[in-house]
């Protein structure tokens, strides 16, 4: 056990050096260089990088899905780079909204030149495409972490909840490119706008630092419990109609075995349900003071 113990610190540091390598190629070398060109050029250049990224994170997203169904192999490096992708996506749009590149439509939408750094930084959530990309993010890394220290093929429920939690984060990335935040289509409105159409005035409130943060939060870790129960529930209806001959001892224990998800699923349970009690709250407060309803929401 302690052997054990000693080679995942291992390979969690090693996954953590890839990480923090990925993000400083990204964001120490990459942007750099192309802030030496035109804006036009900086913003071309940063929509197809965006763009290769969700690509890159479908990809990968399938290939996992693809061994966690016919190999059962929780392959760890392909849920780091998977997560690494997302927030270095999240992070990117960031990096266009703190440094005013309007020339994107998603940017010029929520944000100007005037508007305050705290808000142009949570301006992402604003819209339908910067939500999904935030939630996006939430879940992998809630899915990176729920998927540590388990590579026994014979966890049944183990694998499927991954297999379920991973097509929810499909979905999402589909969603997400067909929405296109890194649209660079002339606007009529950049004429009439030039510094940006900025945010709505209601939306300047710290609620809306707060509110979708712990949203998106509470969503993301209600995930792992979500995949875990529907998992249960597939298996249960499987070892009824012995659907795939799994061997019936197997499928009988539909239950995780591993007691770091078990935790995980209990941690997720209790602390997504402060943080969605939080959110709910802040909602509610906030509805009543900035939309005049006269009532909580």
């Amino acid at each position: 056990m302690p052997s054990e113990n000693k080679d995942h610190s291992k390979e969690l540091k090693y996954y953590v050096l890839c990480f923090i390598s990925i993000l400083a190629i990204i964001f120490a070398i990459f942007l750099p260089i192309i802030n030496l060109f035109s804006t036009e050029m900086k913003a071309e250049s940063i929509a197809l990088f965006g763009n290769a990224l969700i690509i890159a994170i479908i990809v990968i997203t399938i290939l996992d899905i693809i061994l966690l169904i016919v190999k059962r192999i929780n392959y760890t490096p392909l849920v780091f780079l998977s997560m690494t992708l997302s927030i270095s996506l999240f992070l990117l749009i960031e990096y266009c909204f703190i440094t005013d590149l309007l020339q994107l439509n998603y940017i010029w939408s929520y944000s100007e030149v005037s508007q305050p750094l705290i808000y142009k930084i949570v301006a992402i959530w604003a819209g339908e495409s910067g939500s999904i990309m935030t939630w996006m993010v939430f879940n992998s890394i809630v899915l990176c972490f729920y998927r540590l220290k388990n590579h026994d093929q014979e966890d049944y429920t183990f694998i499927l909840s991954c297999v379920i939690g991973l097509l929810v984060l499909t979905v999402f990335s589909f969603i997400l490119i067909s929405q296109n935040p890194f649209n660079l289509e002339y606007h009529a409105l950049f004429v009439l706008f030039p510094n940006g159409y900025g945010l709505n005035e209601i939306l300047y409130s710290p609620f809306m630092i707060w509110h979708p943060f712990f949203t998106f939060l509470a969503y993301a870790l209600f995930l792992v419990p979500f995949s875990i129960v529907i998992a249960e529930m597939l298996l249960k209806v499987a070892s009824k109609l012995n659907f795939l001959k799994i061997r019936k001892e197997i499928i009988e224990s539909n239950e995780l075995k591993n007691s770091y998800q078990k935790t995980f699923n209990d941690f997720a349970l209790k602390f997504g349900w402060l943080v969605l009690t939080l959110s709910i709250g802040l909602g509610a407060y906030w509805a009543s003071v900035a939309l005049t309803w006269g009532r909580y929401w």
